[in-house]
């Protein structure tokens, strides 16, 4: 009930609804997977974004440390989601007037994702176009994931190449349980309309959400 409230008010963007949602959701979480799980840092991000949408700072910038520290002790201070979530974290200290703090947040996190190899892409925008999607295949549940009914959005960084293809894949919001994998799996089978600049296809990096929902 609560994932399907959640996915309602994020669509109409009900933001003062969807913040005790989800804050019930981050709740909820950690009794069925434990507080140190990357569900739990995956539902406190999101409610980091809510709050921070709703002018809630000082929240925001608790929830998203807490996930921060998640994700920092399971996959080391240089990973890619953390870098994901420190930027997250930047904006919010900006909007608290820790413009030096900030910056230092910003800096830290742009420089774990130059390593990322999706960075020698082109950006959508300034010309360049979106891939268009033309065939997927929906990735399986790991049974770790359904018995405990882990459900979530795991959010990939890829390239898409001028042939279509998908590379560099990249995990940037972690569900766990397996999902991460299954996902990365899954779109590894997608194929695109390549992306263009100039009426030519270019190779371009693009971010997308993964959904995992049980009946």
């Amino acid at each position: 009930m609560l994932l399907q409230l959640q996915d309602l008010y994020r669509q109409q963007r009900r933001h003062v609804d969807l913040a005790p949602v989800q804050t019930r959701l981050v709740k909820g979480w950690e009794s069925v997977a434990g507080p140190e799980s990357d569900i739990v840092a995956n539902n406190l991000y999101r409610l980091a974004g809510t709050l921070e949408g709703t002018g809630q700072f000082a929240e925001a910038e608790q929830a998203i440390q807490r996930a921060l520290a998640i994700l920092e002790r399971t996959y080391g201070s240089n990973a890619q989601p953390v870098g994901f979530a420190l930027g997250l974290l930047a904006l919010i200290e900006s909007k608290l007037g820790k413009d030096d703090l900030a910056k230092e947040t910003h800096d830290r996190g742009s420089a774990i994702r130059l390593e990322s190899p999706a960075q020698s892409a082109s950006r959508i925008g300034g010309g360049v176009t979106a891939p268009r999607m033309i065939s997927k295949q929906e990735p399986k549940y790991s049974e770790k994931a359904r018995k405990k009914r882990i459900q979530g959005t795991v959010i990939l960084s890829l390239v898409v190449g001028t042939n279509g293809k998908p590379a560099n894949i990249t995990v940037l919001l972690p569900l766990g349980e397996g999902l991460d994998e299954n996902a990365v799996e899954a779109v590894r089978t997608w194929r695109f309309q390549p992306g263009t600049k100039d009426g030519q296809p270019v190779r371009v990096q693009a971010t997308m959400g993964i959904d995992f929902r049980l009946p």
